[in-house]
């Protein structure tokens, strides 16, 4: 969860926020309405090549359930669920590992904005780790047929070292040379 404002407005912005983590409400009339209005923008993506090419190459670098490798497509947003959100919601926004950073002009004031809408209790839920070990597909070539596609996009892509590795940082700084994020 990401959250952006002016200083003069977070003594509001953060009681919301906070609010927002532990008391949510997911109304079933509002995910019908989110469903339908997604779907549409859905299925134009699915007609473009490159985004085809990009969930195809995620798909096979980390496999289809890890976080970087799923895609949500219409079928599951035609099953999804009130239920469901509520225990993903539960899983993922109270659990009790919450970590705050702050960036900008934080001075003390800000802190204790902070403060007042977090404050340093352990939060309601349990710690919980919903990453595991990319499960990829080990396949080299990928060929994915579009009918009636005028363009083509050609992704490549490998698995590479941790953060850890001592090189990495140096591959870090040779890939943003050559024009990659």
């Amino acid at each position: 969860l990401s959250v952006y404002g002016m200083n003069r407005t977070l003594e509001d912005l953060l009681p919301l926020t906070n609010g927002l983590m532990q008391e949510a409400t997911f109304p079933e009339d509002e995910l019908g309405t989110y469903v339908r209005n997604t779907k549409p923008r859905i299925k134009i993506k699915e007609e473009k090549v490159d985004y085809l090419a990009d969930t195809s190459l995620r798909k096979a670098l980390y496999g289809a359930t890890d976080p970087y490798g799923y895609t949500t497509n219409t079928e599951i947003l035609d099953g999804l669920s009130r239920t469901q959100l509520e225990q993903h919601y539960k899983d993922t926004y109270q659990t009790g590992d919450l970590m705050i950073v702050v960036s900008g002009r934080v001075d003390d004031r800000v802190m204790s904005f902070l403060e007042a809408a977090f404050g340093r209790e352990k939060r309601k839920g349990t710690t919980s780790d919903p990453w595991t070990e990319p499960s990829g597909s080990k396949e080299k070539f990928i060929h994915q047929v579009k009918e009636g596609s005028v363009q083509s996009a050609i992704r490549f892509a490998r698995p590479l070292m941790a953060k850890t590795h001592p090189d990495y940082m140096e591959f870090f700084v040779l890939n943003i040379l050559f024009g990659g994020y």
